[in-house]
C-alpha cells in the first residue's frame, strides 16, 4: 500500500514537471543554436539535464499507467533481429564514453514476428543503461538473441539476453530487484544514480507481452538479464527498411509467405 501511495504521489508530481521541463529544454535549444563558446556549452548541459529528468518523468508516468491498466498494446510484425540491433546501436556512444565494449550477436539472421516495439525498446533501454552504468571501464556488455523451440509442442519462443562483466548482484538481493523503488547499493560504485523503477517497468512490460524476465548474477563477475517472448504471427505486417552491411533491404512479410527484396 505504501508503494502504491508513492507511485500515485510521484505520478501526480511528474505530471506537473513535464511542461516547464519542455519549455526549459526548448529555450536552451534556441540559445545553443544562436550562441557560441562557453554559453553554447552551458546550454547543451541544460539540454542534457532536461532530457535526463524527462526520461525519469516518463518512466514514472509509464509505471503509473501500467499499474492502472491503461497501457494499450500495439503489435506489428517486424524483424526482431534488426530491431534489437538498432536499439543496441543507440547505446554505442554511451558505451564508448564509459570505455565499455558493446556487442550484438544473434543465432538467426532474421526473425519476423509480432513485436510491441515501444515496450520492448523501453525494456532493452533500461537493461542496457544499467549494464553500461554498472560495468567498470574496459568491461563488456553483450546483447544476444536466440530462438527456442519448446519440447513436444509447436510453440516457439525467443530469448534476448543482456550480459555484462560488471559488479554483479548479491544472491540475497536477486529476488528484490524487480520491486518498485528498490535499489541495490554497492560500495564499489556508491554514487550511481537511480530511482529503483526501471527494472519494475521491465518486469511489468514483459508480463503485458506474455513474456518473462529472469536474472543470473555473481558478485564481481557480472549479470545477465534474459527476456523471453513468445513467437507469434497475428499482427499486421510492417514494411521494414533495415541496413545489413552497406545494403538496404525492403522486407514484406505475411503470415504464409516471406521474401526479402534487395533495393
Amino acid at each position: 500500500e505504501l508503494d502504491l501511495l508513492k507511485s500515485k504521489m510521484y505520478a501526480n508530481i511528474t505530471h506537473e514537471f513535464r511542461t516547464p521541463l519542455t519549455l526549459i529544454r526548448g529555450n536552451a535549444g534556441e540559445i545553443s543554436e544562436h550562441q557560441d563558446g562557453e554559453t553554447r556549452e552551458k546550454a547543451k548541459c541544460i539540454i542534457q539535464g532536461s532530457d535526463k529528468i524527462l526520461f525519469l518523468v516518463n518512466q514514472m508516468l509509464n509505471l503509473s499507467k501500467v499499474e492502472e491498466g491503461n497501457v494499450p498494446l500495439h503489435y506489428l510484425q517486424t524483424d526482431l533481429v534488426a530491431f534489437v540491433k538498432f536499439v543496441t546501436g543507440e547505446f554505442q556512444g554511451y558505451a564508448e564514453m564509459r570505455k565499455i565494449h558493446l556487442h550484438f550477436e544473434s543465432q538467426v539472421e532474421r526473425l519476423v514476428m509480432d513485436v510491441e516495439k515501444e515496450m520492448l525498446e523501453g525494456s532493452l533501454s533500461n537493461l542496457l543503461s544499467n549494464a553500461i552504468k554498472y560495468t567498470p571501464g574496459g568491461g563488456e556488455v553483450i546483447v544476444s538473441l536466440r530462438r527456442l523451440a519448446l519440447p513436444e509442442t509447436s510453440d516457439h519462443q525467443v530469448e534476448i539476453s543482456v550480459r555484462d562483466t560488471g559488479i554483479g548482484i548479491p544472491a540475497d538481493k536477486l529476488d528484490k530487484i524487480f520491486i518498485r523503488f528498490y535499489r541495490v547499493e554497492d560500495l564499489q560504485l556508491p554514487c550511481q544514480e537511480g530511482t529503483g523503477i526501471g527494472l519494475t517497468l521491465v518486469s511489468e512490460y514483459l508480463k503485458l507481452m506474455k513474456g518473462s524476465v529472469r536474472v543470473i548474477s555473481s558478485p564481481g563477475k557480472g549479470s545477465e538479464f534474459v527476456l523471453t517472448l513468445p513467437v507469434t504471427h497475428n499482427a499486421e505486417a510492417e514494411e521494414i527498411i533495415y541496413q545489413s552491411g552497406n545494403t538496404f533491404h525492403k522486407v514484406e512479410e505475411s503470415k504464409d509467405d516471406s521474401r526479402t527484396i534487395e533495393c
